[in-house]
This record gives C-alpha cells, structure tokens and sequence, in this order.
C-alpha cells in the first residue's frame, strides 16, 4: 500500500531532455557534423544520435579516452554557424564515442528538442506502471 511519490511533472522533464534524434536529411537543421578539441588533441566526427544530454560521435578522426572532456563544436549546415557544448567520454563503441553533455548552448539543446518534437511514432505519455 505504500505509494511512490514523485514530483509532478518531473518524469515528462526527463524524458524531454533524452529524446534523441537520428541525424538525416529529415532534419537539416540540426547539426550532422562536430569538432572537437581536449587538450592538445583535436578531432572531428560525424554525429550519428543526437539529444539534449549527450551525442554518438560517428567515426572520429581521433580518439578520445573514457572520462577526457572536450569542447565540441556542431556545424550547423543552414547558417554555418559552430554551436558549443562540453562533453565528457563515457562509453566506446566499435565506430566512435559517446559523450554526456555536461554544458549545452541553448540554440543547440533548442534545435535538438524542436527537431525530436517532430519524430513519428513518439510516445508523450507513459503511465503504465509494473
């Protein structure tokens, strides 16, 4: 008989924030390629998933180590406009990395959320409990 309290609201915020987008030509304006400096090392990759907190980095020209934080800049094709976000390392996969957000400019987080809004088949609510 006990009841899970949660604040209202908090579990829709969540899940806005990790709606991820598969980068194609369905959505142009969010950004499909990214540079990225750590250091002395600096790279650039091409971005396979995309969400408010963190990116797949698709075949890299180099590697960055779990846990190293970069700058990583997204090329946004229609204004040539490099937005800026800070990332750390927290997994490798077979074709690249993936990053956590630990900062996000708003314009990026904005064209990301906007871009998700848009996919097909989006569930907006879950209250199936188990």
């Amino acid at each position: 008989m006990s009841e899970k309290k949660e604040r209202p609201g908090a579990k829709a915020r969540r899940r806005e924030r990790s709606r991820a987008v598969r980068i194609s030509a369905e959505h142009p304006r969010v950004p499909g390629t990214v540079s990225f400096v750590a250091g002395a090392i600096q790279g650039s990759g091409t971005i396979f998933d995309i969400s408010a907190t963190g990116a797949h980095v698709y075949r890299p020209t180099k590697d960055l180590a779990k846990g190293a934080v970069a700058d990583l800049f997204f090329l946004q094709p229609e204004t040539g406009r490099k937005l800026h976000a800070v990332g750390q390392v927290v997994r490798h996969t077979d074709s690249g990395f993936a990053v956590q957000f630990l900062r996000i400019e708003r314009e990026l987080e904005a064209l990301v959320l906007g871009a998700a809004d848009d996919e097909p088949g989006e569930l907006e609510t879950d209250e199936s409990s188990d």
